[in-house]
């Protein structure tokens, strides 16, 4: 059930020739799901991030103001980080 003010919208042009899976209009900005049914929550992260990134970043496309990844799969015990991984080396000798 969508808050008092939602708009919800599924498969809305992204303005690139594509369609987004769901999107609400929520206080003055767009929330962007993609749905997956991968097998792991991984997979689901990695099939929908690169679409996410290409519908709300992309020349012309409609501003994102979340980015919101739907999958069955529990998130997984990994550690999740931003960086590069630890065990990246150093590009110097």
């Amino acid at each position: 059930m969508l808050r008092r003010g939602c708009r919800q919208q599924q498969k809305l042009p992204n303005g690139i020739g594509g369609r987004i899976d769901t999107v609400v209009s929520q206080d003055g900005g767009y929330w962007f799901y993609e749905i997956k049914t991968a097998m792991s929550a991984r997979a689901c992260i990695r099939d929908a991030l690169a679409q996410l990134l290409e519908y709300a970043y992309w020349p012309g496309a409609r501003e994102a103001s979340r980015l919101i990844i739907v999958g069955e799969p529990e998130l997984d015990a990994m550690p999740f980080t931003l960086g590069p991984p630890a065990s990246a080396g150093s590009c110097s000798s």
